[in-house]
């Protein structure tokens, strides 16, 4: 496998026309950028075309698909997106470009052939593939070829993102360490702050996506994300969490080690909050939905002892449902649902775990 990306990377030309897909959340965003600063290095210039979707929407659209028609792009990245979930999505492209996709969330389907370089933990023998961020990934594999140590703190963004610091303890305490802080404090420290900088632009919404990537694209140094636009967004989400906490305390309704909790918010913020939560009870399985007036409701799922795999729960609770869809990794996964059909999904989790 590391033959094939090398023999990928080494095959880059200034000429290509490379497009980028990356899942917008800190990992996804910081393995985007690692990524697009790794192929300024190789290639002497970033990607030609910057893709994504909203957060958990996994399936690539049509309409993006036919940008890279257009663009005449003939190579794809995709970092942290389960592509091969809708394999026929990524087939299509095949017809026309060269992809290197690199994900860390469960092998849904083998994509890899001559046109396709899939790249997954589990295809390099890894066998905790959640906390292999793809961030971590990415400059892992672009290492192999050039020095990103200026960029280390994104990689550890990722990692702080995915709640995988346990894992890579010593990786995380030498970033501090070269930056000056607090190896034991990280997400009260500069790396916690701009990580949630990083992740509130997205939740407050679909249009400052690309604000965000632009401004984590150009930043040399944490310092400059925390002197720009992002900040706002960092406090105006801070508060909308704080007051979802607040009343998830009050409301959320409680079965035995089940916990749904159902609340209204235009930020996309159910995803940390369902984290924040589950870290304090992680023998519990949690199910935040949100809804942010949308025809559907979205679903974050989590369960931090490994008991139960939220991935394979949400997808089989889903299975089925008119415009569903649903997948993540064992701790942490996420979805949509049509709001008529809410109530076959909660049926479904109880029946699945056995509640009902």
């Amino acid at each position: 496998m590391f033959e094939k990306f090398d023999k990928f990377v080494k095959n880059l030309k200034e000429e290509d026309k490379i497009a980028l897909f990356f899942d917008p959340d800190p990992d996804g965003i910081s393995a985007g950028v690692l990524l697009t600063k790794s192929l300024k290095k190789i290639r002497g210039k970033g990607v030609d075309l910057v893709l994504f979707q909203n957060h958990g929407e996994l399936e690539i659209s049509d309409v993006n698909i036919g940008k890279l028609v257009e663009k005449e792009i003939n190579k794809v990245f995709m970092v942290d997106l389960a592509a091969d979930q809708y394999p026929e999505k990524i087939e299509k492209i095949a017809l026309f470009a060269e992809l290197c996709i690199i994900d860390h969330h469960k092998v849904y389907q083998d994509m890899n052939s001559d046109k396709i370089l899939h790249i997954k933990p589990q295809m390099l023998g890894d066998e905790n593939p959640s906390s292999y961020v793809t961030a971590k990934m990415v400059y892992d594999l672009f290492s192999r070829h050039i020095d990103l140590s200026d960029f280390d703190w994104l990689a550890a963004i990722g990692i702080i993102g995915d709640a995988a610091w346990k894992r890579w303890r010593s990786f995380v305490d030498k970033v501090c360490e070269k930056n000056g802080l607090d190896k034991n404090k990280v997400l009260e420290s500069k790396i916690g702050h701009t990580m949630r900088a990083i992740a509130s632009a997205p939740e407050f919404g679909f249009d400052v996506i690309q604000e965000c990537f632009d401004v984590v694209n150009d930043a040399k140094t944490m310092d400059d994300i925390e002197n720009s636009s992002l900040i706002r967004y960092r406090k105006i989400i801070g508060d909308a969490l704080y007051m979802a906490v607040k009343d998830y305390r009050i409301n959320a309704k409680r079965l035995d080690d089940l916990i749904f909790y159902q609340f209204e918010c235009k930020y996309s913020i159910g995803s940390t909050l369902s984290t924040r939560v589950s870290f304090k009870e992680p023998d519990k399985t949690v199910i935040v939905i949100q809804d942010a007036g949308e025809e559907f409701y979205r679903i974050s799922l989590r369960r931090q002892d490994g008991k139960v795999k939220v991935n394979d729960l949400v997808r089989d609770a889903l299975e089925g449902l008119d415009g569903a869809n649903g997948g993540g990794h064992a701790p942490a996964a996420g979805g949509r649902v049509l709001k008529k059909d809410l109530e076959i999904f909660k049926e479904r989790v109880l029946k699945i775990l056995g509640k009902k």
